[in-house]
């Protein structure tokens, strides 16, 4: 599943690469219906997620789940994590892609998110497989991707 997947690009990517079982969300409807016009996603689904608001999937239903750029302040509240690792199924991944100056920017917002990611991994509901750090994530600023793997 791409979350937030916006216009559908990283979705259209994952289809390049191989991946055919792609579901788009967004909380925007017309993101959603953009999306429709990839031809790339099975299915859609428009919602909230975080602060109280569940996702509409089965517990362990997605091999994975990849998001870039939503990681921001009024868009994927850091309690979203927790429906995240909970429709992903164990040994699947949340591949999560982000400003790497969010910690800089956003400090208030970057620390409950990581502290929700941590409590998460102390609970034994995911490790940390990987941070990457990279370089032209977007105009002004360099990425960090940080990957999960749920237990």
């Amino acid at each position: 599943m791409r979350i937030f997947t916006s216009t559908g690009l990283i979705g259209e990517a994952l289809y390049r690469r191989g991946f055919r079982n792609l579901d788009a969300h967004d909380g925007a409807q017309a993101m959603v219906d953009f999306c429709k016009k990839t031809g790339v996603f099975r299915d859609f689904f428009t919602c909230f997620v975080g602060n109280g608001h569940a996702l509409p999937m089965n517990d362990n239903t997605y091999d994975g789940i990849a998001c870039s750029g939503a990681t921001v302040e009024n868009h994927l509240p850091p309690s979203s994590q927790i429906e995240i690792a909970r429709v992903i199924k164990p040994g699947g991944f949340f591949v999560n892609a982000y400003r790497a100056n969010l910690y800089e920017t956003e400090v208030k917002y970057a620390t409950e998110w990581r502290e929700v990611a941590e409590r998460l991994e102390k609970e034994g509901t995911w490790t940390l497989y990987g941070r990457f750090f990279f370089r032209k994530y977007n105009k002004p600023s360099s990425g960090q991707m940080d990957i999960y793997q749920k237990l």
